[in-house]
């Protein structure tokens, strides 16, 4: 009995590590501490074996994207644990392999795991679009 409790505490501990979509900039920094120097809205953190890019929209997180500093494949426990932290408690939908990308799909937000650059992105709906709007070169969609 004691295994399974100290696993879950581990687990629910670990996944509070993880910054949040919708977390301001000083939730992220007291989180992970200083960004590397940067006068944009995108930032980038170094935590653990990660480095994460944080693209603020409003002064909150709309877009993140985790990558490990090695440059190794994530597995699927490690973007499982990624996705839980940012889903906001939301279900995540059942994942859908496109060639060399994984995506997933919930209520608020997307997330897409790219198996050449070993990146997981996981953005807002909304953040994305404000984003998209203010950039309208960034927007691949037109």
């Amino acid at each position: 009995m004691r295994i399974p409790c100290c696993i879950a505490a581990l687990v629910l501990c670990g996944a509070s590590a993880f910054a949040r979509i919708g977390e301001t900039e000083a939730q992220i920094e007291k989180r992970y501490g200083k960004p590397t120097p940067s006068s944009s809205p995108t930032k980038g953190y170094f935590y653990r074996d990660l480095f994460i890019i944080v693209t603020f929209d409003n002064g909150v997180s709309g877009i993140e994207t985790y990558e490990k500093h090695d440059g190794t494949s994530m597995s699927a426990g490690e973007i499982k644990h990624l996705l839980e932290a940012n889903g906001d408690g939301t279900k995540w939908q059942e994942p859908v392999r496109n060639r060399l990308e994984i995506r997933y799909k919930q209520k608020t937000c997307f997330a897409e795991y790219n198996e050449i650059t070993n990146t997981l992105t996981i953005a807002d709906y909304a953040a994305l679009s404000r984003i998209n709007a203010r950039n309208p070169a960034l927007d691949l969609h037109k």
